[in-house]
């Protein structure tokens, strides 16, 4: 976490380099203590996502107006799954 340090700004949240994770990989992230890592696999999140391997959707050949919609959406979609999660709302599991 020396990104964390350096920067004195609190960081919960790991994105694999180039998407490449596995399970050992995963658990060292957990380790360290993020709350949530990202990879570059397609698809939804959902409430029975892995926390430490979520998707992502990806957004290609779209009119530029309708990307604030689309992303709001996206937004949105991760908000509500975070605020069933207990790590969001600060409840021990």
């Amino acid at each position: 976490m020396e990104l964390q340090r350096l920067s004195k700004t609190p960081i919960s949240s790991f994105a694999y380099p180039y998407g490449d994770y596995n399970a050992a990989l995963v658990r060292m992230v957990q380790d360290v203590g993020y709350d949530a890592a990202l990879t570059i696999r397609e698809g939804n999140c959902s409430q029975d996502s892995d926390v430490h391997a979520l998707p992502r959707k990806q957004v290609l050949k779209t009119p530029f107006i309708i990307l604030p919609v689309i992303a709001r959406a996206s937004f949105d979609g991760i908000l509500n799954w975070l605020s069933r999660q207990r790590f969001w709302t600060g409840d021990s599991a």
